[in-house]
């Protein structure tokens, strides 16, 4: 398995210790630059940034009232050594949730490095020594396991339709504004489809699911794919799934023409 990175190198940022201000303004800027390339992560990390508020704090302390979330912030065990070690992730046999995972990361090259990296960019604080940021980086290396659960792609719906889902689950102003956003863009194609249908769906899924938030992860891994859906309440994306897929990158008026 890799290494646990040293975090003592990184200094704790005032954003952890008090909310930040919120930066409506930058975010929408870092909006229009990810309209213009979706593909530009740095933009998304830019949004959060700016409006995430006091958001990371409350979902930790609801971390903590509830057993399996304070055991796993008891623990607080670093996940991007394990879901980026290939070894590891090799052990898991056909069905599983870590089969499913892996195959989902290969087919598209993704790594929890290059997340990191892109988040980076924005604001290293992620990476201190300190319980909201391993909350902030719990959030971010689970992503892609996310899309894996959820049935969703890494097209623009199905980013967009996830984090409507992660709204659900953990509420962020961050979030909730590119999702919204998002569904704006969509409607300016002029096609017939339910876009914005599919990210209040996932928005919907989110809020029936069980918190994902607090799963012991390494060992959900081990589970049968399908049974790990249905004990954590996780609905098929059917709105998402009825949309063509060569249509579900269809995102905003230029890329419409």
């Amino acid at each position: 398995m890799n290494q646990i990175p040293d975090r003592s190198q990184f200094a704790i940022d005032d954003s952890l210790l008090t909310p930040p201000k919120l930066q409506p303004l930058r975010a929408i800027r870092a909006f229009a630059k990810l309209v213009e390339d979706k593909e530009d992560t740095r933009q998304v990390f830019e949004i959060i940034q700016a409006l995430t508020g006091d958001s990371l704090r409350k979902n930790y302390y609801r971390m903590l009232r509830t057993a399996k979330g304070g055991a796993q912030a008891y623990s607080h065990i670093e996940l991007a050594p394990y879901f980026d070690d290939e070894s590891w992730l090799a052990q898991f046999g056909e069905g599983t949730v870590g089969a499913a995972y892996r195959a989902f990361r290969n087919e598209r090259d993704l790594t929890v490095e290059g997340l990191a990296m892109e988040a980076a960019k924005v604001n290293d604080g992620v990476e201190a020594p300190h319980p909201i940021a391993w909350l902030a980086r719990r959030l971010r290396d689970t992503h892609d396991l996310w899309h894996t659960l959820t049935g969703y792609g890494t097209d623009a719906l199905g980013e967009a339709s996830l984090l409507g889902f992660t709204y659900g689950q953990v509420p962020n102003g961050g979030v909730a504004f590119i999702a919204a956003g998002a569904a704006r863009e969509f409607r300016k194609t002029g096609q017939p489809y339910p876009y914005a249908r599919s990210i209040w769906e996932g928005y919907r899924h989110g809020k029936q699911a069980e918190r994902l938030l607090d799963e012991d992860y390494l060992k959900l891994l081990g589970e049968p794919l399908e049974s790990a859906r249905r004990r954590l309440n996780l609905q098929r994306p059917t709105t998402y799934h009825s949309i063509p897929a060569e249509y579900r990158n269809r995102f905003g008026a230029a890329q419409a023409a």
